[in-house]
């Protein structure tokens, strides 16, 4: 997990309540290049995560998937823009997603 926290530029990230309901799934991001996904047992969708800006795009994000209650990382992943189902999420899931490429 200290990986996790030393790797992201929190003082530049704001909350995306779009993709987060503030209670079960947080989402915290920096424009559309790094998002920080925080992820309980109870958000109802726990198998579906939205990838990139909201009005879409083509693109691809470097996937991280942490299991924070166990403060492990769990594997890395390459994820295109759009709806995903990441299979086996831990239950309390940090996912930090950081765009291909640079910015499109």
């Amino acid at each position: 997990m200290k990986e996790l926290l030393t790797s992201l530029p929190f003082q530049e990230m704001e909350p995306d309540t779009y993709k987060g309901d503030g209670r079960n799934l947080f989402c915290l991001r920096k424009g559309s290049e790094i998002y920080l996904y925080l992820m309980t047992p109870a958000w109802k969708d726990h198998d579906m995560l939205y990838v990139g800006p909201p009005e879409g795009g083509a693109g691809e994000y470097d996937a991280v998937v942490y299991d924070a209650w166990a403060c492990r990382k769990v594997r890395s992943v390459t994820w295109k823009c759009g709806l995903v189902r990441p299979l086996g999420l831990p239950h309390f899931a940090a996912i930090v997603l950081k765009r291909k490429g640079g910015r499109r």
